[in-house]
């Protein structure tokens, strides 16, 4: 979306979902994740909801996209390892209200607009495959 919006870009049709990502130790299943997708759909039902405790993901890494990963050891372990640094990036309410930015890498790449491998997991071979998905994906 910052990017739709630098680029000037009305129609936000490419925003295939809302990412919700939460750090939760204490329960790890994916039925959590659905509870709280369901949750979601039913204050917002207009958008598709995707729901993950970064606490579980080594668990079922392997099913998406090959390998095992590490189980992270916070929020912010998770977020520096996505894929491109523009996407290492999670905003989060805190109790008294305000909005907290997490950005491991930083949000030049973000506000630049700017696609760079982000190595932590990603391989080359991965991130050309992820970068003609979504081409194919915005035309």
């Amino acid at each position: 979306m910052v990017w739709d919006h630098r680029s000037e870009m009305i129609d936000h049709d490419s925003v295939s979902d809302v990412d919700v990502v939460y750090f939760d130790p204490s329960d790890v299943s994916q039925e959590r994740d659905y509870q709280y997708e369901r949750e979601f759909e039913l204050l917002l039902p207009s958008e598709k909801w995707e729901v993950t405790n970064q606490a579980g993901v080594h668990n079922c890494y392997h099913l998406r996209f090959g390998g095992r990963i590490r189980p992270y050891s916070s929020l912010e372990n998770a977020v520096s390892t996505y894929p491109e640094y523009s996407v290492c990036v999670a905003v989060r309410l805190t109790i008294d209200g305000r909005m907290d930015v997490v950005a491991p890498h930083g949000l030049e790449d973000l506000f630049d607009m700017k696609v760079q491998r982000n190595p932590a997991q990603v391989t080359d071979a991965e991130f050309g495959n992820r970068l003609e998905r979504k081409d194919n994906y915005v035309r």
